[in-house]
């Protein structure tokens, strides 16, 4: 995501939301699910100075990294030289991963499970990391079962990844555009037709503004949804656009009725609104995006007077949120500090640096009660509903292939037509079907 902020001055206030999370407190957080303390074991002699080479699409940058990551690497690794790559995007991962490839030797990519596909499996760079978690005693049991098992299923019942963090979809409203219309907020546990519902009279047009109700998270709603239906079928392999029948609902209740009026689609033009016509132009009253939305992006989120709920819920799954989302840390088929790497995710995973984490608005992957009430308790954004989060149970992670990000591009292409009026919904499946069909042949040619 974009960062608005100087370096200097976001480095400056990350660091101050770190000062208050150590006076906050997560003292006696400091053993994990691998950790010697854990296994009550004492710790072996300390490893040999290397460089480990990091690289992420996820637009991480390099004082975040430190933050979020590289600092408590170095504070339990000191001799460990840290070497972040940033700059690399996953819509652009074929023409800028072959040329850092070129130049680097890449020890850990970490990245959403949604950027695996293109940043990791795509240039053959993932490894299984089984061997390494028996030899740590990493206990996988300690963390969220959907996103472990997520990446079982992707690795072929291997491990390519330990998750650190883990996300999910809320949906976030304009406090004030609700008092300004005299419309009453929205509420947990709302269906997608009551949220939809709502959206259309909070609709309007008023002094040559127009107001949207409910905008769409075109990408997430592909990747994270609640009904875990793959973009590829996994045993043909074939896009699941026209043969799955879940994907008429999803596209139905996300993408088609926020938008079945004249002055909504006025608003989708050219794409559909994302968070600065939320954030800085106040004009659109609920928006359907990523729960660490506030922590990514607090200096935006500081700008409109928002609030959260969980994400309205289909019929044909009741009290169930988006698919798990995590962000992996993969050891890469590059590297050659294979156990140095390791010990370095094993910090991420600790008590201690998942109530950080948690505590500045990442959703944590250590199941851990405690820790979870601590998410978004050192932000600036403590007030906020943050057990939105945690009401519904996760769907399960959907099954992804290499295939999928160039996949999804197909898809919200003709998704963003449907949502104009310009198809119908039978259209816009034949379509995804034969365009997505066409790259595939390409692809594997």
């Amino acid at each position: 995501m974009r960062c608005f902020m100087t370096r200097r001055t976001l480095k400056t206030a990350l660091w101050s939301i770190l000062s208050m999370v150590i006076i906050a407190g997560t003292a006696g957080c400091s053993g994990g699910p691998g950790s010697p303390e854990a296994n009550g074991e004492p710790q072996s002699a300390a490893p040999e100075p290397v460089e480990l080479v990091f690289y992420s699409c996820g637009n991480t940058t390099e004082e975040v990294f430190d933050v979020l990551y590289g600092d408590a690497i170095r504070k339990k690794y000191p001799q460990f030289k840290l070497r972040y790559i940033s700059g690399l995007s996953a819509s652009k991962a074929s023409e800028l991963m072959p040329k850092m490839l070129m130049e680097n030797t890449v020890d850990i990519n970490f990245d959403s499970i949604g950027n695996i596909p293109s940043c990791l499996l795509m240039f053959d760079l993932q490894k299984d990391m089984s061997d390494l978690i028996k030899k740590h005693k990493l206990d996988l049991n300690k963390l969220e079962p959907r996103a472990v098992q997520g990446m079982k299923d992707l690795a072929g019942g291997g491990m390519y990844g330990i998750p650190v963090f883990n996300n999910t979809r809320v949906l976030y409203y304009n406090k004030d555009l609700f008092d300004k219309f005299g419309v009453a907020y929205p509420k947990d546990g709302m269906t997608w037709d009551e949220a939809n519902a709502l959206a259309r009279r909070m609709t309007r047009s008023e002094n040559g503004v127009i107001y949207l109700g409910m905008t769409a998270s075109e990408q997430h709603q592909i990747r994270l949804n609640a009904l875990s239906v793959p973009i590829l079928d996994p045993k043909t392999g074939k896009p699941t656009i026209n043969t799955d029948e879940r994907w008429r609902t999803i596209l139905t209740k996300g993408f088609f009725d926020p938008f079945n009026n004249e002055l909504a689609r006025q608003s989708i033009s050219k794409a559909f609104p994302t968070i600065n016509q939320f954030v800085k132009e106040k004009r659109v009253a609920m928006m359907p995006n990523l729960a660490n939305l506030p922590a990514d992006q607090q200096p935006l989120m500081k700008e409109v007077n928002w609030d959260m709920v969980t994400e309205p819920t289909y019929a044909e799954a009741p009290k169930t949120s988006s698919s798990v989302y995590p962000t992996y840390f993969s050891i890469t088929s590059q590297s050659k500090h294979r156990e140095e790497a390791m010990l370095a995710i094993e910090v991420l995973v600790t008590e201690e640096h998942q109530a950080f984490l948690s505590r500045l608005g990442q959703v944590p992957v250590l199941q851990n009660e405690e820790i979870r009430k601590m998410l978004g308790q050192g932000s600036e954004f403590k007030d906020k509903n943050w057990g939105a989060v945690f009401l519904h149970t996760p769907a399960a992670m959907p099954y992804k292939s290499k295939y999928d990000n160039e996949i999804e591009v197909i898809y919200r292409k003709q998704i963003l037509s449907y949502a104009q009026g310009q198809v119908d919904l039978n259209t816009l499946l034949r379509n995804a079907e034969e365009e997505a069909n066409k790259y595939l042949e390409a692809a594997k040619r």
